[in-house]
């Protein structure tokens, strides 16, 4: 988030970057996970599978990374969505009230519940989740 420039005892606005993708990719599979690609549930499961003995398992997983929402955002499919969420979430702002905070987002959980699959993604998953099964034995 990005604060905007507000005089002396303004309340500062808040403008979100729903386009930033961080240049990540798709999907990635335990090997590739580090702290700037994925949240610590899905880091501390890759490193601690290794760790157990084979007859311990561990949920086969892949995730997707930071800015792998955004990068659904901004998929040329997905481009009317965006520009609806952008105008909705620059309604949120830290004046807001609860009760019309509560509407924004209804209108933005639509909004997102509407996104198109973009193919590349559906084939990184399904790839990610393929090169997992076969290394983990399934």
């Amino acid at each position: 988030q990005e604060e905007m420039a507000a005089a002396p005892g303004d309340t500062k606005l808040v403008n979100m970057n729903l386009k930033n993708d961080l240049a990540c990719s798709w999907v990635v599979t335990p090997e590739e996970m580090d702290g700037r690609k994925v949240g610590s549930k899905s880091l501390n499961l890759a490193h601690l599978a290794p760790k157990l003995p084979k007859e311990v398992y561990t949920p086969q997983a892949v995730a997707m990374p930071y800015g792998c929402m955004q990068k659904v955002l901004t998929n040329t499919a997905n481009a009317t969505c965006l520009s609806k969420l952008e105008a909705c979430l620059k309604e949120l702002q830290p004046t807001t009230s609860n009760k019309d905070a509560r509407g924004i987002f209804e209108v933005a959980q639509k909004l997102t519940e509407s996104l198109d699959l973009p193919k590349d993604l559906a084939e990184g998953l399904k790839k990610a989740m393929e090169v997992v099964g076969d290394k983990q034995g399934e």
